[in-house]
């Protein structure tokens, strides 16, 4: 009993070790992200407080023209790392990180570049359903806005996973979300829930852990879908 008891103790231990040692990853990776971010988080916060539509416009077009050339590498290296996180690979942090926004800068800019042209387009389209009070094409650009998050989670998946140039890896991410749709969009629900409940209870999480969670979560619905399609 006595021998029981301190293998049992022994687990915990060891649970507690893997899972303070995740925290540990999940958070420093994030604030990694963060730090590459914050000229896009200064717009938006700037974004939120302002009240007139000049400003509003404004401040949505620098940050579309940051997006290629801040979020996209910072995110497609902050999946770089979670990935090798994953496959149990000792990669340094800080090192890693930057060692994959080297690497991938151009390819993930290219991505970037095509991203933000379609949402610009969608925002663009979307301030003016909001202006004419139409109903049907709120909720329609809503939908478009939902399945885009979806589809950019698994083309930052697809990035890391697959070799190819921007447009290899943009058609694949499709053809992926396409043929597991079931998976994709409960990837999309899950990821919104917990913006939402960072954004209205837990707003520490935004520069702790959201970017990583939503990352470590995306990789594993990935691989899942992944292999599927493999078999």
């Amino acid at each position: 009993m006595l021998g029981d008891g301190k293998m049992e103790e022994s687990r915990l231990f060891g649970n507690l070790y893997i899972l303070g040692e995740w925290l540990y990853k999940l958070l420093f990776a994030n604030l990694i992200w963060f730090v590459f971010n914050l000229p896009i988080i200064f717009l938006l916060i700037n974004l939120l407080l302002a009240e007139e539509m000049a400003i509003i416009f404004t401040l949505l077009f620098f940050s579309m023209i940051l997006l290629p050339f801040v979020f996209f590498p910072a995110t497609y290296s902050l999946f770089s790392l979670i990935f090798h996180f994953i496959n149990k690979e000792d990669v340094n942090i800080l090192g890693g990180f930057w060692s994959y926004y080297q690497k991938n800068y151009k390819k993930s800019m290219k991505i970037g570049l095509l991203s933000s042209l379609f949402w610009t387009v969608l925002l663009i389209d979307f301030m003016y359903a909001l202006q004419f009070s139409n109903d049907y094409l709120f909720y329609l650009f809503v939908l478009l806005g939902f399945f885009g998050i979806v589809y950019h989670l698994i083309l930052f998946c697809t990035g890391v996973q697959m070799k190819g140039k921007a447009l290899t890896l943009i058609k694949n991410a499709a053809i992926i979300m396409l043929q597991q749709p079931i998976l994709s969009i409960s990837l999309g629900i899950i990821s919104a829930v917990i913006v939402v409940i960072a954004s209205q209870w837990l707003t520490f999480l935004f520069p702790l852990f959201l970017g990583s969670m939503i990352a470590f979560l995306s990789i594993l619905v990935f691989l899942k879908i992944y292999t599927s399609i493999a078999k």
